[in-house]
């Protein structure tokens, strides 16, 4: 099923439309890597991507995409914890249709006390502005773009309570066994 965009009766009237189409084929790789370096812990991964599809319309096929993330985490003394991540997206594409690619930064700031059962998380999203939706979608005799900001930034403050930190877990004493017993 594959979202298509077109004229209604020649007119200046356009409309989406989902048609069956034939098959096609995506190829999908990443590689990811985590070390740890004492109080420094990054992550860094690189995602690729490529639609391979022949249906003669389609002009955003046979091109690929690349997604790759960093990931900086920062332990510290005393429950601290401090991380920023970059985010970077290349052009991606659809049978029909061309998103365009983008970098944010997001970043968080954590504190735990009492052995990990409280715990306050500081974050902020989109620290750079840049998280925008711009597409185009090419249909038959129409080309339909959207460029807009969605209002991504933000920042939250998350508190929680974990009553069971060590995850220990209640044993029982047998209670049921009498009632086994006797069946």
């Amino acid at each position: 099923m594959l979202h298509t965009f077109g004229l209604y009766d020649n007119q200046e009237i356009a409309y989406f439309s989902v048609h069956n189409m034939g098959h096609y084929q995506m190829l999908s790789a990443a590689v990811t890597a985590s070390p740890t370096f004492s109080w420094y812990q990054p992550s860094w991964e690189i995602d690729y991507s490529q639609l391979f599809f022949r249906e003669p319309t389609s002009i955003c096929s046979r091109h690929p995409s690349f997604t790759f993330v960093l990931r900086n985490s920062l332990a510290f003394p005393h429950g601290w914890m401090a991380g920023i991540d970059f985010y970077g997206y290349t052009d991606s594409y659809e049978p029909m249709r061309r998103t365009a690619g983008l970098v944010t930064v997001d970043a968080r700031l954590r504190k735990s006390f009492f052995q990990d059962r409280l715990v306050f998380l500081l974050q902020a999203s989109d620290l750079t502005k840049s998280n925008r939706e711009r597409w185009t979608y090419y249909g038959t005799d129409v080309i339909s773009r959207k460029d807009a900001n969605n209002f991504t930034r933000n920042i939250s403050l998350t508190v929680t309570y974990n009553f069971n930190a060590t995850r220990s877990r209640y044993k029982g004493t047998g209670a049921g066994n009498e009632e086994k017993k006797r069946l």
